[in-house]
């Protein structure tokens, strides 16, 4: 307890124009109150810091300036009702944030005489604590999102071989922008299954993922998909119109496989769509905005097909932004036991059985040169648990 000696020492309080001046030197805020928690001397830089004037304060009493919302805590009314010190950080009404100690001071015989606040001015600090504490929140989320990636990685795809690895790492980092990818690769590698987790990975997941095979749709099909039509606008066209697959997409991803089977006549029309994100359906005098991201795929030589005049140079150029190219599974030894693992689970589930492959169909696996690549083993380790009489499965795959 701080008590004020009357008898022995002069009481500066009383001389305001001395104390005021005293108070005035100092940069931090500096409040006296008198023992019925009035304030009765407030220094100079009180006033940018708590946003009133000096004479705002006198003869106030720091629950009025709670009520007033000068700050949302008085340092003055608590020391005021408890009769103690008091430590705390305080937000003033000119956005200040401050660290505050609150003081009595006990005349001789107990009573309370005066209360003197001192604060200090920490809102950049503050500030900064704070904007730290967001960035932390964020990149904890980002490293959430990481570890989310690469345990999906771990648990949906195979990757044991240095190519693989590096396909994976690539598509780690470029999946979240809204460049164009093009998957290149033999027929049956996954490119399927590739673009799909692309998408899954991506800031556009809660979003659709729609496949286009634009080899397996007729010409004269393929743009009315894509871009849907308004009603009556051709014969047979339905009344109410159609929504195309690129509408259909929305925020989402929509997957051109087999691009390199796109006839020339919508090579230009996609070209459109892709440098101005912009379409028109069938019969349609409006344009309508192209919001989805565009992967595409092909187990063609696109170049070759430029070269040929077979495929338009511009549009692999747009497409052809981010190549990835997929590697035939006889390039990866390292890959086929896992792969066959992974399968082998699927087809039990899907048929609820309990089959299993012996070392020696392991060993089959790894010697076969797999043209069809992984659609082709999938297909031979499920056609095995389909003919298969036993539990075991011997090497006659």
């Amino acid at each position: 307890m701080i008590c004020s000696n009357e008898k022995h020492k002069p009481d500066i309080f009383k001389d305001t124009d001395l104390m005021k001046t005293i108070l005035d030197l100092s940069s931090d805020q500096i409040t006296v109150a008198d023992g019925q928690g009035r304030f009765v001397l407030v220094n100079k830089s009180s006033e940018e810091f708590f946003g009133i004037k000096e004479e705002d304060f006198i003869g106030k009493t720091g629950s009025m300036m709670e009520e007033n919302g000068v700050f949302d805590i008085s340092a003055t009314a608590e020391v005021f009702k408890t009769g103690n010190r008091v430590n705390f950080i305080q937000v003033t009404k000119a956005g200040k944030k401050l660290l505050v100690w609150g003081y009595p001071i006990y005349k001789q015989d107990g009573e309370l005489d005066k209360i003197i606040n001192i604060s200090k001015d920490i809102t950049e600090q503050e500030d900064l604590r704070t904007q730290l504490n967001e960035q932390s929140k964020v990149l904890e989320r980002f490293r959430r999102e990481y570890r989310d990636r690469k345990a999906k990685i771990k648990d949906d795809l195979v990757a044991n071989g240095a190519e693989m690895i590096k396909l994976y790492e690539t598509i780690d980092v470029v999946a979240d922008i809204d460049a164009n990818i093009t998957l290149m690769g033999e027929t049956g590698v996954g490119k399927t299954h590739i673009a799909e987790y692309i998408h899954s990975v991506s800031k556009r997941k809660e979003n659709p993922f729609i496949t286009v095979n634009c080899g397996a749709i007729p010409e004269h099909l393929l743009e009315s998909e894509l871009f849907g039509y308004i009603g009556g606008s051709f014969t047979g066209a339905s009344t109410k119109g159609r929504i195309g697959l690129l509408e259909m997409a929305g925020n989402g991803t929509i997957f051109l496989d087999e691009i390199g089977d796109l006839p020339l006549n919508m090579q230009v029309k996609l070209l459109r769509v892709i440098e101005k994100k912009k379409y028109m359906k069938i019969g349609s005098t409006e344009e309508s905005t192209v919001n989805a991201r565009i992967i595409s795929a092909t187990n063609l030589d696109l170049e070759k097909m430029v070269q040929d005049g077979k495929f338009r140079e511009d549009l692999y150029f747009r497409l052809n932004l981010i190549p990835l190219v997929i590697p035939p599974l006889r390039t990866r030894k390292d890959d086929i036991v896992q792969l066959s693992i992974k399968f082998l689970d699927a087809i039990n589930e899907k048929y609820n059985f309990n089959k299993e492959l012996t070392d020696n169909c392991y060993e089959v696996l790894l010697n076969y040169h797999f043209p069809g690549n992984i659609r082709e083993l999938k297909n031979i380790i499920e056609r095995a648990c389909l003919i298969s009489t036993n539990e075991i499965i011997e090497s006659d795959l």
